[in-house]
């Protein structure tokens, strides 16, 4: 029974030294001849019993890595020699899989180094391992060509991981297909804007050869690019027989400057139907698109809508070039809803240009986009072409528009757009521009609909001329309208923070234009001027509401307005409206005093009395008349007399006369004598402006009459 025992403990003793049980990581690893490794209590050693430190050992076919205290990196991507690996939950290295750490993905290759720099497939996708190793999706395998393989494709190539060098070179020193594809641009930066159910990726114009060198010209690779957009297109719609329909596979267009200098697309693209595109660059300031052909870069006359380009730089070349025609087609639906996001426009004349259409042309937006560096005064720029009556709900948020000479919005026909926010400031030019001829479709748009110009908070600076010219200097609008309410503008909030240069053009009324100005401010030197015609100006108006800082005065004495139709002034002026305070006219410098047709407005003067239980003025203002009373008022306008209603007061009678004085400053404009036996209204002529008038009450009585009166002033 002894030997039995003894025997058996010599075979466990025999079993114990050639397996190791580790607690730790609760493996057993063999200590034969063929094992060099093994691991106790999270530490590294060698067939010795040494510490392994700073080291990649090989365990039982799978390797791991021993830090400087020789204990197993676990979680974690380290360097070593300089490459990267990543040490999985129990320490064994990964090896041609995805990994994530720190909430980012990585590529562990076949030899276990992270993958830096180049582009690689895992189950038929196809990723691009930036710098630092971080991965970023490009598009399914299928999409490429066959012949471009990748180091971890399934093909014949015989080339390892390991004839490839850190730098993505093969052993003869050249760069491997797939290497000499990658974009140059920094894709880290870059994540996807769509939605997954709105494109399938997306494709780049390197993978049709574009450069993006500034040099090169990258015209057919771009035309290529949009091409198989459509053509990889989805979700087509019942009945096509093609694919495209609303939805392309979406474009990423990475850091460069690309040369084009012909049309990208046009009714040579043969779309079967009209596509959605979805493009976008790695920022506006680093993508370029360089036009420097003297057409249209895209040609978009029935071709494609719905389409949206963001972080893009458009550059043209300061030529006739223009960036978009946009046209729909009778019962089409195609050209509509485009979107610019963030994207800039230098040196172009014409960045869309709307060409006449009986069909919408609606919801184009451009938020938070630069306009800048556009025409000049001798080839100016007319920045939107407007000319569809149904080129409807535009929209500019928070877009600024500076430094450009010519007009920023022409109108040819009634569209309507809205302004959010941001700064336009001109060089020279008009911003609103209303050339409509007679026949033009004013009334799509317009007072009869909405305005043609609706601006929300926007900030404007208007200038003078460097040289002189007076012509030059820049205009907030200009009219050529013949038609009464066919052009019209309304600002609200908004700001102008330049007028204190004198401006000599404010507001150019050749024809009807309708503008109200609305809790705006700067308004303080703000001046109208133009050519009054016979055929000229047909009641253009203005109207201010809220706008504390107008200057009425300075509006009055710099208006330039040139009568050239003598006596015949009837139809010849401008109509102020005030806070519905006052209603006057304005013309050849002067308000007219006699134009066939006016109305009347009255100002009730509060003589200071109060009724007690309403609260309110009372109907005739109680008074106590002192010798020498003064009730000072502002009128704001032009004044034609003062009407002063006394009902009888039998206590007073006719024995207490009291004389009225009117003043506007310190000039005495109109003087009556009142007196209180009967009803009666007394008049008092002034035909005078003012917006300070003193009336002062004056008698030799040896008791203060306490009166009721009503005043008024009666304006144009």
């Amino acid at each position: 029974m002894k030997k039995r025992v003894l025997s058996l403990f010599m075979i466990m003793a025999i079993l114990v030294s050639c397996f190791y049980v580790d607690g730790g990581e609760n493996s057993v690893f063999a200590k034969g001849k063929s094992q060099n490794y093994h691991i106790k209590n999270g530490r590294i050693y060698n067939k010795k019993n040494k510490i392994v430190k700073k080291k990649i050992v090989k365990i039982k076919k799978k390797k791991y890595y021993a830090n400087k205290k020789g204990r197993v990196v676990k979680n974690k991507i380290f360097k070593y020699k300089k490459a990267k690996y990543f040490a999985q939950k129990k320490g064994a290295l990964a090896k041609s899989k995805i990994v994530t750490y720190k909430g980012k993905k990585y590529y562990a290759q076949k030899n276990y180094k992270i993958a830096i720099d180049k582009i690689v497939t895992v189950n038929g996708k196809i990723y691009y391992a930036n710098k630092k190793g971080v991965l970023k999706y490009l598009i399914d395998k299928k999409e490429y060509d066959a012949n471009k393989k990748t180091e971890d494709s399934k093909s014949d190539d015989k080339k390892s991981d390991s004839s490839k060098s850190e730098n993505g070179k093969t052993d003869d020193g050249k760069l491997s297909d797939r290497e000499q594809i990658t974009p140059g641009a920094p894709i880290e930066y870059y994540d996807p804007l769509f939605p997954h159910n709105d494109a399938i990726d997306y494709l780049t114009p390197q993978m049709f050869d574009a450069k993006g060198d500034g040099k090169t010209d990258d015209t057919e690779a771009f035309k290529k690019l949009f091409k198989e957009a459509y053509k990889q297109g989805f979700d087509s719609y019942p009945g096509a027989e093609n694919p495209g329909w609303r939805h392309c596979k979406a474009i990423f267009i990475p850091s460069g400057r690309y040369i084009i200098k012909g049309t990208v697309i046009g009714t040579f693209s043969n779309f079967a139907t009209p596509p959605m595109f979805e493009v976008s660059g790695a920022g506006r300031e680093t993508t370029t698109i360089k036009y420097i052909g003297n057409e249209v870069l895209f040609d978009d006359q029935n071709v494609f809508g719905f389409t949206t380009f963001r972080d893009i730089e458009f550059a043209g070349n300061d030529s006739d070039n223009v960036l978009m025609n946009f046209k729909n087609k009778t019962n089409s639906g195609y050209a509509q809803r485009l979107q610019f996001i963030s994207c800039s426009f230098v040196e172009w004349k014409t960045i869309i240009n709307t060409m006449w259409s009986d069909q919408m042309l609606s919801e184009v937006t451009f938020a938070y986009c630069k306009i800048a560096s556009c025409g000049y005064i001798e080839k100016p720029c007319k920045l939107f072409v407007l000319d569809c009556a149904q080129a409807v709900n535009w929209r500019f948020d928070f877009t600024d528009i500076e430094g450009f000479n010519g007009d920023v919005f022409y109108y040819k026909q009634g569209a309507s757009i809205c302004l959010i926010g941001g700064s336009v400031i001109p060089t020279s030019g008009n911003i609103f521009n209303f050339d409509l001829e007679d026949g033009s479709n004013t009334w799509t748009a317009g007072p009869n609909n909405a305005h043609h110009a609706l601006c929300y908070g926007t900030r404007f600076e208007l200038k003078k001329n460097q040289n002189g010219n007076k012509e030059k200097d820049s205009t907030l609008a200009t009219s050529k309208a013949n038609l009464h309410d066919t052009a019209s503008i309304m600002l609200d909030c908004c700001g102008f923070s330049t007028l204190d240069n004198d401006t000599s053009q404010f507001l150019i009324f050749n024809g009807a234009l309708n503008v109200d100005f609305r809790d705006c401010k700067g308004l303080h030197q703000m001046n109208i001027c133009g050519n009054v015609t016979k055929n000229g100006w047909i009641m253009p108006k203005m109207t201010f509401s809220n706008c504390n800082d107008l200057n009425i005065d300075y509006l009055v004495q710099n208006s330039k307005l040139v009568n050239t139709q003598g006596a015949n002034f009837v139809k010849n002026y401008v109509r102020v409206m005030v806070d519905n305070s006052y209603d006057f006219y304005l013309g050849n410098k002067q308000y007219i005093k006699t134009v066939d047709g006016l109305t009347e407005c009255r100002q009730v003067v509060n003589l200071g009395t109060i009724n007690k239980d309403s609260n309110e003025p009372d109907e005739y203002n109680f008074i106590e008349l002192k010798n020498g009373k003064v009730v000072t008022t502002k009128p704001y306008g032009y004044v034609k007399y003062a009407e002063i209603t006394v009902p009888e007061n039998s206590k007073y009678g006719d024995n207490y006369p009291v004389t009225v004085s009117i003043y506007n400053g310190d000039t005495k404009v109109g003087e009556t004598t009142i007196k209180f036996g009967s009803n009666k209204t007394y008049k008092i002529d002034l035909n005078v402006y003012s917006d300070d008038f003193k009336i002062v009450f004056t008698h030799s009585n040896n008791i203060s009459p306490e009166v009721a009166m009503n005043f008024e002033f009666i304006k144009y």
